[in-house]
């Protein structure tokens, strides 16, 4: 589908906090292909700031107020909580909007069916923004799969934790019962797209989900087993009171191990001010990926070699450039929005699965 517009692509931005400020914005304003032209900002504060940081975009208070301006965005970027992406979504959707909507796409199974088959009517894509697949240590591991650097994949870890024992004030502190909430909607979304990105679809899910900090709302400590079609099997973690120091990923394969162990540095950068034109970007990254081989068989066997792998160089502003190429030149979508309802219902799943104390449960 071509963008409406010669020239950069118009795009608004809609919800105006941290994430659309630290993130959307830096992303957007350093891509020629894009030109944000409007923020919605419903508070007072935000519109202040959305004036500061975007001086040549109309703010206006509601989406309403948007589509009714002299000229429609060629695209849209819902930024808002989880609870109004359904809402905001069928709205842009229903104007023609091609619309990217902050992970997840919406916090049921039934806000993402609803979202994919209103683009589908309006025949303009809705895409969930999952950028951590284009995090350089993800990238880097999941080239080495792909070139066959483990052999045939045995099972795949990865963890997101973190130290925080404190409840910080925020809407993902705030449990939204028959939905899905805190953690396992935003840093589960995370976790599972990558593995799905890189290993296929799910299967079977097994979960443990618990909330371990005093006075937490939201499950806030986590494992997710999951079973691929292709036959792997995936473990993911997620966790508020991990004191140690976890890797990132590892990979088991029948010739060799990945480890990768730091942080990509691109979402610290940009919380910190320094964006994708910044000389400073990638000063941030710490993260190390090396290849394990073992040692011959016998009674005691002996370490392998340990290699580093190559970084891959790639950066977040990848997803924005696919979608201005799906949207001008008809090129693949950054992610497809079949992938992201499958995340969707393997969250679900989850959550089902560990409200039965661990049983097995089939991804519907």
């Amino acid at each position: 589908m071509a963008s409406r517009a010669d020239g950069p692509i118009r795009t608004a931005i809609v919800g105006f906090g941290g994430i659309a400020r630290a993130l959307h914005a830096q992303l957007l304003a350093a891509l020629p292909e894009c030109e944000i032209v409007a923020v919605v900002a419903r508070s007072d504060d935000a519109a202040a700031d959305a004036a500061a940081a975007v001086p040549g975009a109309t703010v206006v208070r509601s989406v309403e107020a948007l589509l009714a301006m002299d000229a429609l965005p060629d695209l849209a970027v819902v930024t808002a909580p989880d609870d109004a992406h359904v809402e905001l979504g069928l709205a842009l959707l229903a104007a023609g909007i091609p619309t990217v909507v902050e992970k997840p796409i919406a916090p049921t199974v039934d806000g993402a069916e609803r979202l994919l088959e209103a683009a589908q009517a309006a025949g303009v894509p809705v895409v969930a923004f999952q950028n951590k697949r284009w995090d350089r240590d993800f990238a880097t591991v999941a080239a080495a799969v792909r070139r066959g650097d483990v052999g045939e994949v045995l099972r795949y870890e990865a963890w997101l934790v973190r130290w925080s024992p404190a409840i910080w004030v925020n809407w993902r502190e705030v449990a939204r019962p028959g939905t899905l909430d805190g953690p396992l909607a935003d840093i589960g979304s995370h976790l599972v797209d990558q593995a799905v990105a890189l290993l296929g679809p799910v299967d079977t899910v097994t979960a443990e989900l618990d909330r371990r900090r005093p006075g937490t709302q939201v499950v806030d400590d986590g494992f997710l087993a999951l079973h691929h079609a292709s036959g792997v099997r995936t473990h993911l973690h997620l966790g508020a009171l991990t004191s140690w120091p976890a890797p990132r990923f590892v990979v088991q394969g029948t010739e060799a191990a990945l480890v990768s162990t730091g942080d990509d540095g691109q979402f610290a950068a940009m919380f910190n001010g320094v964006g994708p034109d910044d000389p400073r970007w990638g000063s941030f990254d710490s993260f190390e990926v090396v290849r394990h081989t073992g040692g011959p068989p016998g009674p005691v066997p002996l370490p392998g070699a340990a290699t580093p792998v190559a970084a891959i160089e790639t950066d977040a502003r990848e997803y924005y450039r696919m979608l201005a190429a799906a949207l001008r030149q008809g090129g693949p979508l950054p992610v497809e929005p079949t992938e992201s309802l499958h995340v969707l219902r393997v969250l679900d799943a989850a959550a089902r699965s560990a409200a039965a104390d661990g049983v097995r449960v089939v991804v519907e």
